[in-house]
């Protein structure tokens, strides 16, 4: 009589995600190892974990089709990781930026509020990352 016991590397998926980092750097790959009963949270937190500096105002994650020029669904933190990168998508993330109202304030040398604009290329770009539509 056997007893059917799960596999430990049968539990968890692999998935290749493509990182794009803010400002226009480069894309950078990675793989990230996560439970399949997991939500998509967990990938996110799990990609977190491996990059040198996170994004301050998080990630968003996509699935894209015909080598990353065509948007399939946005990942949605509750949807469960089994379902993510089926077939020929690819998963892509993207470092989201601050919110246009943001503004970042600093004190000068007499302790005053001082208020600063934005870096120029947060401040340019008013386009949406994942499909380029003008917003």
């Amino acid at each position: 009589m056997y007893l059917p016991l799960p596999l430990p590397h049968a539990m968890e998926r692999q998935i290749d995600v493509t990182y794009v980092p803010l400002g226009g750097g480069d894309p950078v790959p990675y793989r990230v190892r996560v439970p399949k009963h997991e939500k998509v949270r967990s990938l996110v937190e799990a990609l977190t974990s491996q990059l040198d500096e996170p994004p301050p105002h998080g990630i968003a994650l996509a699935e894209l089709a015909h080598n990353g020029h065509m948007v399939q669904r946005i990942l949605d933190e509750d949807m469960a990781v089994r379902c993510v990168g089926e077939g020929d998508r690819e998963v892509f993330a993207f470092a989201l930026g601050p919110w246009e109202e943001e503004e970042v304030k600093e004190e000068d040398e007499e302790g005053a509020p001082k208020e600063e604009c934005l870096p120029p290329v947060a401040r340019a770009w008013h386009s949406c990352a994942i499909c380029l539509e003008d917003m």
